[in-house]
């Protein structure tokens, strides 16, 4: 007998939150992470940012391609607002700030993947991202997503590429953090 997981079936445009999980030889399902305004991938207590946060996402009501992070903030006398390059303090009743996910250096052909202010878009594509079941893909330009390596190794810059770039290596991100994937194991014994 065969056991299996059903298919996923492809993300319906209903606004839920997700989190997005990198996989590549070596990153088993590290999350992404707010890093000083930048996407990091990994262990956030290695990264040498001064502000860093967890976070999840969610699509745009008006725009499916647009992925607003909501980064997680707990500190109740400093609630920054989403910047470009740093937060700044804006309000002190609210536990979340909205940012766009986005690709830096849009008319290249690599860059960062980072966090913008809804109103600071300019030089970013922030309508660039899609999902296929629980694979998130960048879809304006068609690119792929890297990990570049920090100093530590336990936590990497997330990027965007065109095409293979050295220093880059490809990843996978996936709303399936590790932890979250279902686990069929059979056991077979043999008394003989």
């Amino acid at each position: 007998m065969a056991y299996g997981s059903p298919l996923q079936a492809r993300q319906s445009d209903a606004v839920k939150q997700f989190g997005l999980y990198a996989y590549t030889k070596g990153i088993n399902g590290l999350p992404v992470f707010f890093a000083d305004g930048k996407a990091q991938i990994g262990y956030m207590s290695a990264s040498n940012s001064t502000l860093k946060r967890e976070l999840y996402f969610t699509t745009s009501v008006n725009n499916s391609h647009i992925w607003e992070a909501h980064v997680n903030i707990t500190e109740p006398d400093i609630i920054p607002r989403a910047l470009d390059a740093k937060l700044q303090q804006f309000e002190n009743n609210s536990t979340t700030v909205l940012v766009y996910l986005a690709q830096e250096n849009s008319n290249s052909t690599f860059g960062s993947i980072a966090f913008t202010a809804p109103d600071d878009i300019s030089g970013k594509n922030v309508a660039a991202f899609d999902m296929y079941g629980t694979n998130a893909l960048i879809t304006s330009p068609p690119a792929a997503f890297y990990a570049v390596p920090n100093e530590k190794d336990k936590f990497y810059s997330l990027m965007w590429s065109t095409a293979p770039k050295d220093g880059y290596t490809l990843l996978s991100l996936t709303t399936m953090g590790i932890w979250r994937q279902p686990l069929h194991l059979s056991l077979h014994i043999d008394y003989n």
